[in-house]
């Protein structure tokens, strides 16, 4: 999804609403649907120059572009180039946000990228080249989809005091239970345990009545009346709003709910994209470097300790599409393949293997999972990506090992 390739302008605070997501779903759980996948974007215009140029760029090459994409009224949606970001006097559109890091774009040439229009329209170029192009709207975004807006409740009800079979308790918090030890499921209501069994855990919810929190999301209110903790969501129209990979935009609410439009900021609108080509790798130049899974989970971080790098573990099912897909296609994806060297690769059967599916609370296939040197779990995704969003993730985490 575009609208979360390019960072979060709230890496500190909005990970408060995530948490207390994760406190509703001891409750009732929360899901979002998927995201429509990228359109391609048109061929450009033949160039003047003749077809016969050395080192152009053919399909499936690795190309390294500086880019800026904007639309046609010129207001800004991404940019690599941090001088035209830092320009006072450009306008940016509504959900415009700043990269963590400025850095040229790297697409394989004639196959999706992040920039809807960008992959295709380097076909034939050469490193040096300097071009501009308008990438129509039903060939960058396409049209809103119904099924990305999402209707949230402002308010949450908590009961003072419930039960918890042990085994969610130990899936939730990826601990056992002791009596007093505090949880931090919610930045706006306490949790301790209060008692435990052999069965289950009795939690006890404790919250400050009548306090308020200030998110850049909108005001949280609690109000505590006899065995029940009551939160309410009064949102800010027109902010950001996360929820597990994703993030929208809050564009409505009645008082009893708001609505959070998950489709890409630019959605039915063209793009004009002002691209350089800075290198290319010819394609089938890392096909030598074949990635190896282990399949032994203690043996496989041992290795990783060993060598002090992080592990790409893949929880997959031998039915599952997806998985094939992931491991099959995303994988293969050259850029991938040139941080091979970076990774210990694992991957496991978790339909067979069960414990594996519990220990990281799997509730769909596949599930990638990223863990440091010493096994702690890093990031976990679950759901198919492509090439260019498993690169992405996979160079994040490098970057900041």
């Amino acid at each position: 999804m575009f609208d979360s390739r390019f960072g979060r302008r709230f890496a500190g605070k909005a990970h408060r609403m995530v948490s207390h997501l994760c406190l509703w779903s001891l409750l009732g759980s929360v899901g979002l649907t998927g995201c429509a996948p990228l359109a391609p974007g048109p061929v450009p215009t033949a160039s003047s120059e003749p077809p016969d140029r050395q080192e152009q760029v053919g399909e499936g090459d690795v190309v390294t572009v500086e880019v800026t994409a904007s639309l046609e009224d010129g207001r800004l949606l991404y940019t690599t180039r941090e001088r035209v970001a830092r320009d006072p006097d450009q306008g940016r559109m509504e959900g415009y946000r700043e990269p963590e890091q400025y850095r040229p774009e790297e697409v394989v040439a004639g196959r999706a990228a992040a920039v809807p229009g960008l992959a295709k329209a380097v076909l034939d170029l050469v490193p040096g080249d300097h071009r501009m192009m308008t990438v129509p709207a039903e060939e960058a975004f396409g049209p809103a989809d119904p099924a990305l807006r999402r209707e949230f409740p402002c308010d949450k009800i908590f009961p003072a005091r419930f039960e918890l079979p042990a085994e969610r308790y130990v899936e939730l918090t990826g601990g056992f239970p002791v009596v007093g030890k505090e949880l931090d499921l919610s930045p706006y209501v306490g949790t301790r345990v209060a008692q435990v069994d052999e069965r289950f855990v009795v939690l006890e919810m404790q919250a400050e009545n009548g306090r308020e929190f200030d998110e850049p999301f909108g005001t949280v209110q609690v109000t505590v009346s006899g065995q029940e903790i009551r939160t309410r969501l009064i949102p800010k129209l027109g902010a950001d709003f996360m929820l597990d990979e994703h993030t929208g935009r809050i564009v409505a609410s009645d008082g009893a709910t708001f609505t959070v439009d998950f489709n890409p900021p630019a959605v039915g609108k063209a793009l004009v994209l002002d691209f350089e080509i800075l290198s290319r790798v010819p394609a089938g130049a890392y096909d030598d470097k074949v990635i190896s899974w282990g399949e032994e989970y203690d043996s496989g971080l041992k290795t990783a300790q060993q060598e002090n790098k992080p592990a790409v573990l893949v929880l997959y099912a031998d039915w599952c599409s997806w998985c094939k897909r992931l491991l099959g296609e995303s994988v293969e994806d050259p850029r991938v393949k040139s941080l091979r060297d970076k990774f210990v690769w694992l991957k496991i059967n978790s339909d067979v293997e069960k414990q594996f599916k519990e220990r990281f609370d799997q509730k769909s296939f596949p599930m990638v999972v990223y863990l440091s040197p010493e096994g702690e779990v890093l990031r976990k995704t679950e759901g198919f990506k492509d090439g260019n969003t498993l690169y992405r993730e996979l160079r994040g985490l490098a970057e900041r090992m």
